[in-house]
């Protein structure tokens, strides 16, 4: 069972799990059900799970593509829960939400509950592809050495990056300061969405993961993420009008300040064109 408008992948199985008919394209479809509910839907999953038996589900802990919506923690755990009742596989994609991401290690701490698989890349790579699973007891002899492969495995580099990477997200003193500019980020794009008023109506997300809505056109997001690019500020609109941010652990308060004087500037001028027009 998966979340509508999540998304896990593009290789082929993954593919099927995502449910974002634009990523779909015209990729065959491995022969397993998938079934479907939206985000916060409890009584759907308990309904589910009486007419169907699914045998585990995965969700993110925000649906990043599906638009920087978080999910409750109570719903996290009730969640888990079903999925012990039920005998369920409970499984976490943390894949954008992880290491680091929003204020822990993974995500899912914020709602203490324990996953019986997690999944885990991107970020804990530092650049170069990376990528790993985590086994509850469920699951961790399940694997063997020889049973799974691929050609394209993470050289020993990648291997020693991501321990050197891991090394920093253990430090509290990196944590710490991780921190301290995720309050700052927040405390000044709350400020911003105060000063721009209709312009900015909504934040979304947590730590370093932040989703904000624009009232405009998805042509006019487009043209707004381009104007970003060209002054060397990267970000990425999903769901067609929403700026989604991802920025590097790394980030400071002076990127921060850099960004919003940039992004606060051509949204009001976006703004003034469509007033003009």
């Amino acid at each position: 069972m998966v979340l509508r408008n999540s998304f896990h992948g593009r290789t082929l199985g993954a593919v099927r799990l995502t449910r974002q008919a634009h990523v779909y394209q015209d990729f065959p479809q491995p022969a397993f059900s998938v079934y479907e509910l939206d985000a916060e839907d409890t009584a759907g999953l308990r309904a589910l799970c009486q007419r169907e038996k699914p045998a585990a589900v995965l969700m993110e802990p925000v649906l990043g593509s599906g638009g920087v919506v978080p999910l409750s923690e109570t719903f996290l755990q009730d969640v888990s829960a079903i999925c012990q009742e039920e005998g369920m596989l409970f499984v976490m994609d943390e894949i954008q939400t992880g290491m680091g991401r929003k204020g822990k290690l993974f995500a899912y701490k914020h709602a203490n509950v324990t996953p019986d698989l997690i999944l885990f890349a991107k970020g804990v790579g530092g650049g170069l592809p990376l990528g790993g699973v985590i086994a509850g007891p469920k699951l961790m002899n399940q694997f063997k050495p020889g049973d799974h492969g691929t050609t394209f495995a993470p050289s020993p580099l990648s291997a020693a990056l991501g321990n050197a990477v891991m090394d920093e997200l253990l430090d509290p003193a990196f944590v710490a300061s991780v921190d301290e500019v995720i309050d700052y980020l927040w405390s000044e794009l709350e400020g911003l969405r105060k000063r721009l008023g209709d312009q900015l109506q909504a934040l979304r997300g947590k730590g370093m993961m932040v989703g904000i809505p624009l009232s405009v056109t998805p042509e006019e997001a487009s043209h707004l993420q381009q104007q970003l690019l060209e002054e060397g500020i990267l970000v990425d609109v999903t769901q067609k009008t929403i700026v989604r941010l991802l920025p590097p652990l790394t980030l400071t308060k002076a990127d921060v300040d850099r960004f919003l004087e940039v992004f606060a500037r051509h949204l009001q001028t976006l703004s003034g064109t469509r007033e003009e027009a």
